[in-house]
């Protein structure tokens, strides 16, 4: 949870207190806090493998779902469960746009296997639908 925020002449701080979730949700949580509409990760979390039983979910997803803040990301991480991933995403009403790829970028694998929803080809065509939403 962030504690608070201070401004200075020099700089803005942000100070954390003990957080349970991903470091990418304590990093988006302060980017919402000092109105950063931008936040750019390696790879995110997920829904990892046999999430059914165990429910075994990111908090990351949430993070990403509270906060209308893009992320730009590598995907989620290559040893999840991708496709249960992408639908909790799409659960949590949080669109999944490619900029100039056609699928699901999977973070340290070279090419995905999941076609994605949206794809888009320009940093222009992003901005316009971000602008939109």
């Amino acid at each position: 949870m962030v504690g608070h925020l201070r401004t200075s002449k020099e700089s803005w701080r942000a100070r954390t207190r003990h957080c349970d979730g991903s470091e990418v949700a304590r990093r988006r949580d302060n980017c919402f806090i000092v109105v950063v509409a931008l936040f750019s990760t390696g790879g995110i979390g997920g829904v990892h493998r046999g999430a059914e039983t165990t429910g075994d979910i990111s908090s990351d997803l949430g993070a990403i779902a509270a906060h209308n803040i893009v992320t730009v990301c590598a995907g989620a991480k290559s040893f999840l469960d991708l496709p249960r991933t992408l639908e909790y995403l799409e659960t949590l009403s949080v669109p999944v746009i490619g900029l100039g790829c056609d699928f699901f970028p999977e973070f340290t694998v070279h090419h995905g296997a999941i076609a994605i929803p949206t794809r888009v080809d320009t940093v222009k065509e992003l901005a316009d639908i971000v602008r939109a939403n």
